[in-house]
């Protein structure tokens, strides 16, 4: 019956890709005004996620999926919701009789119900909640304990307290000086700041790992130089660009979120861009989506609402329309057997899964093949949810499980298409110490066999 009743209530925003798994914005306002900020008991969860706690049928296929469970992390979502129920269950009760809420006690929802190594473990792969009959959805109650702790109790472990110093004073995960964020780019290639020159048809969204990472560099690198073959003008913001916030908002601090994404958000609108790329997908996902909810109630430094007038591409999807229209030709065999991850946020979030298939299928020379787990069932690479900067202590590597999967194939090439994934999926080739097997971004792979 509850279970039913979910499935109506259900959360139409997850039945399309544009609106997907958007996770909810604290509003600004609320950071005047509120005491307390996320989850510390069971009744900070709205009536629908308690439904959700009400309505597990206990079928066992999120904690099947879950790559946290299957790498002996602490964290099992179907526990987890569980847990929950049995937390509404001893305490509701208690409360609808107490004459002073606050007097009553029972089992704390936090290090008593649900351990915080639970919640901390979750990558926000999603695929707990793509594989529920009934819509429950998962990663946004730990996201709401992890704002309690982070917002609250200051409670996170170091490295991710390390993090979001870093994203405070410099505007980047990895402490580097904001002022070389575009240093990287080759002065060959003539791409200039959008404020010296406006009149482009893309922004280049280069995010923290292209600008600082050299591995993500070659990537940004060859994918300048597709555009640049193919006639596609685009600038960057340089030094005006700020992270954008994704490991803010997943590591659980909002605060931290909305300052990054308020002064993106202000120099899209100032500059008018109504094009943005980016070559991470999580920069994608989370300025196609939590962008556009604050920008509904958010307000710029200057006291006017903030907008979202732009449309959001990632660089699989432009290459793939380069290639098909002509304007760039793969020419150069590369004699290769391959195989593709699908990244969790460009995958399982926004439904991309086409796009750098028919990219790979159309190089000359390239066989394809495809691993056990793919499309909207594939597996994390361990990066998501803010771990990319959290040190794994538990179980075994969640990046090693999927360089074996992809081992399997029998494939010498691993693609993907998102720096964090190339930076798990290199580390385990060289963990495992896989000997015939690289691994590529999607953009690399074309221009390597594109008619220069």
């Amino acid at each position: 019956m509850i279970s039913s009743l979910n499935v109506y209530f259900g959360n139409l925003d997850n039945e399309k890709p544009e609106t997907k798994y958007t996770l909810k914005i604290i509003n600004p306002s609320e950071f005047e005004v509120s005491e307390s900020f996320g989850v510390a008991k069971v009744e900070d969860y709205t009536w629908k996620q308690l439904m959700d706690s009400d309505a597990c049928t206990r079928c066992g296929r999120c904690q099947d999926n879950c790559p946290a469970w299957l790498t002996e992390k602490p964290l099992s979502p179907k526990k987890l919701v569980n847990d929950i129920k049995d937390n509404m269950d001893e305490r509701m009760p208690k409360l609808m009789l107490a004459d002073d809420p606050a007097s009553v006690e029972t089992t704390p929802l936090i290090d008593g119900s649900v351990l915080a190594d639970e919640f901390w473990s979750c990558t926000n792969c999603g695929a707990c909640m793509e594989a529920c009959p009934v819509n429950i959805e998962h990663v946004q109650k730990m996201i709401d304990m992890r704002r309690y702790k982070v917002l609250m109790e200051g409670d996170m472990a170091p490295e991710l307290q390390t993090t979001f110093q870093n994203l405070e004073n410099n505007f980047n995960p990895y402490g580097f000086a904001f002022a070389e964020r575009g240093a990287w780019l080759p002065a060959d290639l003539g791409v200039k700041t959008i404020a010296e020159d406006q009149e482009v048809d893309y922004l280049y969204f280069v995010g923290s790992a292209a600008s600082y990472d050299k591995r993500s560099q070659k990537i940004a690198i060859a994918f300048l130089k597709i555009l640049q073959k193919a006639g596609v003008k685009v600038g960057i913001l340089g030094a005006e660009e700020a992270d954008s916030g994704d490991a803010a908002i997943r590591g659980g601090n909002e605060y931290l979120f909305h300052a990054l994404m308020t002064q993106n958000l202000e120099n899209f609108n100032a500059y008018g861009l109504k094009k943005i790329i980016c070559t991470c997908p999580h920069d994608y996902n989370v300025i196609k989506k939590e962008y556009k909810k604050f920008a509904a109630v958010g307000i710029g430094s200057d006291g006017n609402p903030l907008k979202h007038e732009f449309e959001e591409c990632h660089h699989t999807e432009i290459i793939s329309e380069l290639i098909k229209s002509g304007k760039i030709k793969l020419v150069n065999s590369l004699d290769h057997t391959v195989t593709y991850h699908d990244s969790c946020f460009l995958g399982r979030y926004n439904e991309i899964y086409s796009q750098p298939r028919d990219i790979l299928k159309a190089i000359p020379g390239v066989q394809f093949v495809e691993m056990s787990r793919h499309h909207d069932t594939s597996f994390c690479c361990g990066a998501g949810g803010a771990r990319m900067f959290l040190e794994e202590h538990l179980g075994t590597r969640v990046n090693q499980f999927r360089t074996k999967d992809a081992q399997s194939t029998g494939a010498t090439r691993l693609c993907t298409a998102c720096p964090f994934c190339m930076t798990m999926l290199s580390d385990g080739i060289i963990e495992l110490d896989i000997q015939n097997m690289e691994c590529y971004d999607v953009a690399e792979y074309v221009y390597n066999a594109m008619e220069k």
